[in-house]
């Protein structure tokens, strides 16, 4: 897919260029499409420090819905909005640390594709 190989050309992508070449992805290659969420999904962990695990889930349950045909115009538009400006200030603080562990785990994997 030539949207993959000017991602790797061009180095580190933004969480919006990840997000897009996900979404694209899923539409064209499901099958490979788990290869290109997770990664996004570490990118807005590490963007978005504040993110609980009640954020990773919705962001999964989206990243999930995006491989639909049926949901991935709205998923997508509710990942934009996430990735632009994160998501709504969570109730309780304790999910996360767990949040913050997870992105830091995510480095090197999310190193490996972009």
């Amino acid at each position: 897919m030539l949207a993959e190989v000017t991602a790797r050309e061009i180095g580190r992508v933004t969480i919006a260029e990840a997000l897009e070449l996900a979404a694209l992805v899923a539409r064209k290659q499901p099958h490979r499409y788990g290869r290109f969420a997770a990664p996004w999904l570490c990118l807005y962990l590490e963007e978005h420090e504040q993110a609980t695990l009640e954020h990773v889930e919705l962001l999964v349950s989206n990243l999930r819905s995006l491989a639909t045909r049926k949901d991935h115009a709205s998923a997508l538009t509710i990942l934009r909005k996430a990735a632009r400006a994160g998501l709504s200030a969570p109730r309780a603080s304790r999910s996360r640390s767990a949040a913050r562990r997870f992105a830091s785990s995510c480095k090197p994997f999310a190193a490996m594709y972009w």
